[in-house]
């Protein structure tokens, strides 16, 4: 590897060898805590030794492949090295001295060496610490590394760089070095990784190059591990300012800290933020983004910058005076009410809002004010349909400002809001505003946000054939201490509640932000602004919540109005929930003495993060993030090709069960860019979810703040239960006011959903109408409770399985229909406009024909659920009063056919009965994508048969325990449906719907009209069950 002649430098005498000797000591025993013994494993060289007889000897010239000239030497430096030796005394790696080396040193590998791993020689003191850690006899003689790959129970740590794993292994944990971040491929390390649990720790970088190369190197060193048969890979991830490597970290934050990074690795397909790499033209360090000259030849422009450094104010608006200047038409878009407002107006720009509003010749100046400088629209907005008709056409040569990017791809993929009557519509839309912007002499987009990621700009690039060009700036700007937040993190949200009361009781004005704004929320907006007023009645408090901030009678409608600023210094206490999670400032100064938050993880970590910084302030923040979130997608997957898979492979499933839909051709991709984007972004999404309140806090950390951790103690049982108690009072009244409002005519009715501002009480009307049609029943306060619990998913599912089963194909006939109509928009590929990205020959056109967004589908057919579970025998759990225990070969049997890697014994049974068994174990893979439930290995029969229950919102109630001479034995089950939750409301719900179906008239058909070539066979498994039972 190297090959060269040594330099002419002073000569160095003898002593400089016991100097270097001392160095490296320190270097390693003090600098890196390597334990004494290991690193007396180690030896040292000189350039040229000389044996007794008198024999030069020049080994580390060998090893190195250096050039020697014996009579050259005398001109040449002494060097002296270091030897990293392997078990079996190969070199691995050589610390050279190096007196040209700022440090006197560096690290030369040995020549033909490869990418070799490091397995050094372990003392026996070292294999008495591993020994005394996992519990295990290790041998003092043998190779370690030979007793190493016996025992797969014992975790690998692969790291980069030899003092890591060496510090590591001073602690009695099993670490393997490779040479750097990108060589994690190591052919050594093949023979350890099998069937073991590895957890990858590389360093914490902070510069972005060096980001960029470990994430690279993690990617492909799981890939490696999990191509070669590793039991599980985990990152292990920690705050880059406890130390940079796992050495570091040893040393600056001590053992107990390294021990529980390790121990707390994440998954490895659960690191968001590794999409956050991005590959920057240019890179700054400024407290504003202003005065950022970009190139003229750029037609995407990319700005990622953090929170409060003036992206909208700054550079967002330098770049739309500019535009303005050259009469060059802006389109903002983003994806909140509230935000397109304020850009609009910070702009000087109209919204599409306001094209509507004021008297006819007012309207008519904002319309030739419009298509002189531009307008704001939410993206929900982006269609022909809309009340202000959209034609990307018309925003030719336009700067196209999408702000909050990330937040408005992932809004426009999944919310429920208008969009998700008009999604391919708006895609449509986009992808001819891209498409014509990097054909146009003059237009340009410009992507920003805090925590934009390559993702978006390949949703960008990809809409092209020939991607344009871009400029991607990224601002690494850290806030000083004087701007950075203390935050103290809580694991519990009581214990919040507890720092909140002592702060209003010391005089204290707080901002208060919740995830949460509905009444069963224990922490949800409206139920602390409850127990807020019961408590401090005297304090001026105020709510903000997407409810009172669309209520004229509200005072918060007033304080979007008027602004924030203005209206908040007038409260003691304002809660705040999503409705203002981003782009939404709020500038007071030394009003607001602290901020709470109480996270449990409905919104993403960007966005819950984005609430956070709401307050300009830097006053410290009293935080609780759930472990675990609650707002996954899909089937909560963080690999983004499961995701696809799932919701094209469910929908197709579904449709594929309805003759009707057999020669339809419907398109099930008709915008992969679209659903890939989707599923990398849900994948995204779910990963931070799964390790919320970790990935919370870390992006703060990283972000220059400063995280105190603060464990449970005290009592807090009082508390909660005054808690939980506010909850159920102010839920119980909700659902009575609901119940008891009166329904207007349809007229009316029609008026008040047409209404962008409605009054509490409309909004009542609106929810009691939508519970009438959903249930057709009285509406009475159990039943908002059951809906509000989500029940109705459960109560469908139970029907179709069961009285409604011969609806089934005539109910899921109509929902596609739906879909199918909901998705096309009207005509909608006609309107888009004749750019050639759009001939009918592209797979991508957006041509009139049956297409469907398939991750919404995937939520609202349910045929295939129905099939699944009449294959598994559900229904046989559901007679009353027959006594079940976990021993019944029914239990047992199921449980068989369903928990991966156990054994079924197709003995007894005929053929038949036997392509029924198969095809039920062929379905423990489909059971998360197509139940949401998973099975473990563990899970007892009995368990097993609780959770499919629980598909349907019901349970198996004990009732007794068996006895054995004299002993406790089994628990004994039985199924009571007149006891269960919501009995009643389900009764009479189904009830309803059953007259409804027969009243709708000729039925499209019952399981026989499902086509029989779907692979889940539809024999009803009971049978077998039943005959099973009486041996």
């Amino acid at each position: 590897m190297f090959s060269q002649a040594l330099r002419p430098i002073e000569v160095l005498s003898l002593p400089d060898f016991e100097a270097f000797k001392a160095k490296m000591r320190s270097l390693f025993i003090r600098g890196s805590g390597i334990h004494p013994d290991l690193f007396e494993q180690f030896r040292f060289i000189s350039d040229i030794d000389t044996s007794y007889s008198g024999e030069w000897s020049s080994e580390l010239y060998d090893i190195l492949g250096f050039d020697y000239k014996r009579f050259r030497h005398s001109a040449n430096a002494n060097m002296y090295a270091l030897l990293l030796e392997n078990e079996d005394r190969s070199i691995w790696q050589v610390v050279l001295s190096d007196p040209s080396d700022p440090r006197g040193y560096r690290y030369v590998t040995p020549t033909g060496n490869g990418n070799k791993a490091f397995t050094p020689p372990i003392p026996v003191s070292i294999r008495q610490k591993i020994s005394d850690r996992y519990g295990v006899d290790v041998p003092l003689t043998r190779s370690f590394w030979d007793w190493y790959n016996d025992h797969r129970e014992l975790n690998l740590i692969t790291t980069e760089g030899g003092k890591k794993s060496l510090a590591t292994l001073s602690e009695g944990i099993v670490a393997i070095a490779v040479y750097g971040a990108n060589c994690l491929k190591s052919p050594d390390l093949i023979p350890y990784i099998g069937d073991r649990n590895i957890i990858i720790a590389l360093d914490q970088d902070t510069k972005l190059k060096a980001k960029i190369t470990v994430n690279q190197g993690k990617r492909a060193g799981v890939s490696f591990a999990r191509k070669h048969g590793a039991k599980s890979v985990n990152i292990a991830v920690w705050n880059p300012n406890q130390g940079k490597g796992l050495d570091d970290l040893k040393i600056q934050s001590g053992v107990e800290v390294l021990e529980s990074v390790l121990n707390n690795a994440i998954a490895a397909t659960s690191n968001p933020s590794e999409w956050h790499q991005l590959s920057p033209d240019l890179v700054l360090n400024q407290r504003w983004c202003q005065n950022i000259v970009i190139p003229d030849s750029a037609k995407l422009v990319v700005l990622r910058s953090p929170m409060y450094t003036g992206k909208t104010a700054g550079f967002l608006f330098e770049q739309v005076q500019r535009a303005k200047d050259k009469n060059q038409k802006v389109l903002v878009i983003t994806h909140r009410t509230q935000l397109i407002e304020e850009l609009c107006n910070n702009f000087g720009l109209r919204t599409k809002y306001e094209l509507s509003t004021g008297t006819k010749s007012e309207q008519s100046d904002k319309r030739l004010e419009a298509n002189i400088y531009g307008l704001g629209y939410v993206v929900d907005s982006l269609h022909p349909d809309s009340s202000e008709p959209f034609d990307a056409t018309q925003w030719h040569d336009a700067l196209i400002i999408i702000d909050e990017c990330e937040q408005v791809l992932a809004h426009t993929f999944n919310s429920s809001t208008d969009i998700d009557k008009h999604r391919l519509e708006v895609l449509a839309q986009i992808k001819q505003l891209i498409v014509q912007t990097a054909n146009s002499e003059y237009g340009r987009i410009i992507l920003s946000d805090a925590g934009l990621t390559q993702l978006s700009i390949d949703f960008v690039q990809k809409q092209l054939r020939q991607p344009m060009s871009q400029y991607v700036v990224v601002n690494q700007y850290k806030f000083s201490e004087s701007e950075s937040w203390n935050i103290s993190s809580y694991q519990n949200p009581i214990q919040v509640w507890s720092k909140l009361y002592e702060r209003l009781d010391s005089g204290d004005h707080l901002l208060i932000h919740t995830d949460s704004q509905q009444f069963k929320g224990k922490q949800s907006g409206v139920n602390i602004e409850a127990m807020l007023n019961k408590k401090y009645p005297h304090l001026k408090t105020l709510l903000i919540d997407s409810k009172t901030i669309a209520n004229p009678d509200h005072p918060a409608y007033q304080a979007i109005a008027r602004g924030l600023d203005t209206t908040l210094v007038n409260y003691d206490v304002v809660i705040a929930t999503p409705a203002i999670e981003t782009g939404v400032s709020i500038n007071l100064k030394g009003h607001f003495n602290a901020v709470f938050g109480f996270f449990c993880g409905v919104s993403s970590v960007d966005s819950t993060l984005q609430t956070l910084a709401r307050l300009r302030d830097p006053v410290d923040r009293f935080v609780w993030f759930a472990t675990r979130g609650l707002g996954f997608i899909a089937n909560g997957s963080a690999k983004y090709q499961e995701l696809i898979n799932q919701a094209t492979r469910q929908t197709a499933k579904n449709i594929s069960l309805l003759k009707n839909f057999g020669d339809r051709g419907i398109d099930l991709n008709p915008n992969l860019i679209a659903l890939e984007t989707w599923a990398k972004m849900s994948a995204k999404t779910n990963a931070g979810l799964a390790n919320f309140r970790k990935f919370c806090e870390l992006d703060l950390e990283s972000a220059g703040h400063t995280v105190t951790k603060i464990a449970v103690s005290g009592n807090l049982d009082q508390l909660n239960k005054e808690v939980l108690d506010n909850r159920d009072q102010n839920w119980e009244v909700e659902r009575t006011a609901i119940a008891d409002v009166e329904l207007p005519d349809q007229k009316v009715l029609e008026s008040i959903k047409a209404k962008k501002s409605k009054t509490e009480n409309e909004h009542r009307v609106i929810r009691k109408d939508k519970l009438h049609n959903d249930y057709s029943i009285e509406v009475n306060p159990d039943l908002v409770k059951a809906d509000d619990l989500g029940f109705k998913s459960k109560f469908r599912l139970h029907y179709y399985l069961t009285v409604g089963r011969e609806y089934l194909a005539q109910s899921e006939t109509k929902n596609l229909e739906n879909l199918l109509q909901s998705d096309q928009g009207s005509n909608s590929g006609s309107r888009v406009g004749n750019n050639n990205e759009f001939n009918t020959h592209d797979p991508e056109s957006p041509k009139n024909r049956s297409r469907v967004w398939t991750p919404k589908a995937r939520k609202r057919l349910i045929g295939r659920k129905v099939k699944i579970l009449e294959i598994l025998g559900i229904d046989r759990w559901l007679e009353p009063n027959q006594d079940f225990r976990g021993s019944d070969y029914g239990a047992i049997k199921l449980a068989n056919m369903l928990t991966p890697d156990r054994e079924f014994d197709l003995n007894n049974l005929t053929e038949s009965e036997q392509v029924i068994v198969n095809t039920a174990i062929a379905t423990r893979a489909d059971l998360k994508d197509t139940l949401g439930i998973t099975i473990h290995r563990k899970d007892s029969p009995i368990l097993i048969v609780q959770r499919l229950l629980s598909c349907l919102g019901l349970r198996l109630t004990k009732v007794s325990r068996d006895k054995v001479n004299g002993k406790a034995g089994e628990n004994v089950y039985q199924f009571k449906p007149d006891e269960l939750e919501f009995a009643a409301i389900r009764s009479r719900v189904f009830d309803s719907w059953l007259d409804k179906d027969r009243e709708s008239g000729s039925r499209v058909g019952n399981i026989e009209q499902f086509n029989t070539h779907d692979p889940v066979d539809t024999t009803d498994i009971v049978n077998l069950g039943d005959r099973n039972l009486e041996h």
